[in-house]
């Protein structure tokens, strides 16, 4: 237990000393309030679990990264298999530090955020990506789409972490580095050349994720429908929930559908994930 984590531990065995216990614990990320609440054998209060133990805190403690989702009110979610040892590693930390693998300190997400008004924008990104792809229209007027249609993707349908490589790969956060994705640039399509490809559906459109969401047990590591897709959203952190096979294909609008592309590429095999009140 680190000193800083002791002197808390001090301020929660004494009355009175209850809010500078919080506005220390306010420095921390989640996984490190649970395992210190864990080491105390305190069980939280709602207003400390919802407070203290967000899983969005173990990349920004402050959450100013996620003010304007708040803001917003948008659906969060955090999207992979790494969310199981997160969500362990901040609710049963006892258990989680007695495993072998509970060395690696950072875990890898997709983490997204998805605005109540999401419908409204659809149609017009989806009218813009395709002016972008068609080859016709003059190189200006492709650019000027591509613009308009990459701001009105990443503020009103499809939020991620900012970063500001022009080729995203993942984001640095204090205990979780989260996969960021070009999505507008991406469309679905097989490439043989590219393994670890993931389709995704939403809105009424389609893009390529580059991502090797897998099951360990897989002999080829890359990801199919079958093995699901764990997810936590933000609004219920103690909730870890999995994407499981759909049975048919044809999906509302309000989902995000997965599905392999490769290498056993076929589109009736998906999972969904409920957006917004659908």
């Amino acid at each position: 237990m680190s000193q800083r984590q002791k002197g808390i531990s001090l301020l929660f065995r004494h009355e009175g000393y209850y809010e500078i216990a919080c506005s220390i614990m306010e420095q921390l990320t989640a996984s490190d309030v649970g395992a210190l609440l864990a080491s105390l054998h305190i069980t939280p209060a709602q207003h400390i679990v919802e407070t203290f133990l967000q899983p969005l805190r173990d990349f920004d403690p402050t959450m100013r990264q996620f003010e304007s989702w708040f803001q917003d009110k948008c659906q969060i979610l955090i999207i992979g298999p790494d969310t199981i040892r997160l969500s362990d590693r901040i609710f049963k930390a006892d258990e989680y530090y007695k495993e072998k693998r509970s060395s690696q300190t950072r875990l890898e997400v997709w983490m997204i955020a998805i605005p109540a008004t999401f419908e409204k924008s659809a149609e017009d990104v989806q009218h813009l990506r395709d002016c972008y792809h068609d080859s016709a229209s003059s190189l200006q007027k492709r650019a000027k789409a591509m613009i308009t249609g990459q701001k009105l993707l990443e503020n009103n349908l499809i939020r991620q972490v900012s970063y500001t490589r022009s080729k995203p790969r993942k984001v640095s956060g204090e205990y979780l580095d989260v996969k960021v994705f070009n999505l507008y640039m991406t469309t679905t399509h097989r490439n043989l050349d590219t393994p670890n490809l993931i389709g995704l559906e939403f809105a009424g459109m389609e893009f390529g994720i580059e991502w090797n969401i897998k099951d360990p047990m897989s002999k080829d590591h890359c990801w199919k429908a079958s093995h699901g897709i764990p997810y936590i959203e933000a609004a219920s952190p103690r909730d870890t929930k999995v994407a499981v096979k759909d049975s048919w294909r044809h999906q509302q609008p309000q989902r995000l559908v997965f599905h392999s592309e490769y290498p056993d590429w076929d589109p009736q095999s998906t999972v969904s994930i409920p957006v917004g009140s659908s």
